[in-house]
């Protein structure tokens, strides 16, 4: 699958892991999915979620990782969720009071929490 039906920024989580990692754009998707420690570290249950909360899975082939639409599709509150997470891991004091007006509002935050 190609990243057409992605709505950049996203965010990918990887399995059981609180930490979350920005995707600004489908370039920086495309730059990211051929790094090396990136696609070493992908295993299943890994998953890309883009700006409208949609689940994609990540699975590798070769050297490439890709995605796989899923059906699953989060809430706001959900991906408010993970990245509350993501800045309690970040050791932000405040990281239960983050909020967001949509889903592109809360992806920023990780880009904003991890500069």
């Amino acid at each position: 699958m190609t990243t057409d039906n992605i709505l950049f920024p996203a965010l990918v989580q990887h399995q059981d892991d609180a930490e979350l990692s920005f995707i600004a754009s489908p370039e920086d998707w495309a730059r990211c999915a051929l790094e090396a420690h990136f696609y070493r570290g992908v295993q299943p249950g890994d998953r890309l979620i883009d700006s409208q909360g949609r689940v994609y899975w990540l699975c590798c082939a070769g050297a490439v990782v890709k995605v796989e639409r899923s059906d699953e599709l989060l809430s706001l509150p959900q991906v408010l969720a993970l990245v509350r997470g993501h800045a309690a891991l970040q050791n932000n004091c405040c990281a239960g009071k983050l909020g967001a007006r949509d889903f592109s509002e809360a992806i920023h935050l990780v880009a904003h929490l991890t500069d």
